[in-house]
């Protein structure tokens, strides 16, 4: 078989094939669709920790002079609470 003929038998093909669903749109409706269930609510009570650390040293030695040391470690930790109240908007 010929390239162009099979070109035009898959044509048809894909034409009769995708030709029959456009049928199905004018079926008749038996009931209304159903309602979209609920959003999940993100308001409420929230808690959590936190904590975090930085570590270094510096030393400076300027032209001669004694050095210096300086150690710049620090560590930060905390705790929070917070509430969200998220109101539907129509």
């Amino acid at each position: 078989m010929s390239n162009r003929a099979i070109s035009i038998v898959s044509g048809a093909g894909f034409i009769l094939a995708a030709s029959g669903s456009a049928f199905a749109g004018d079926m008749a409706v038996k009931a209304p669709p159903p309602a979209p269930a609920p959003a999940d609510s993100w308001t409420g009570w929230y808690a959590g920790v936190n904590a975090g650390a930085a570590f270094s040293n510096v030393k400076t030695d300027f032209n001669g002079a004694p050095a210096t040391v300086v150690d710049t470690s620090r560590s930060l930790t905390g705790t929070f609470t917070a509430r969200s109240w998220i109101t539907r908007q129509k």
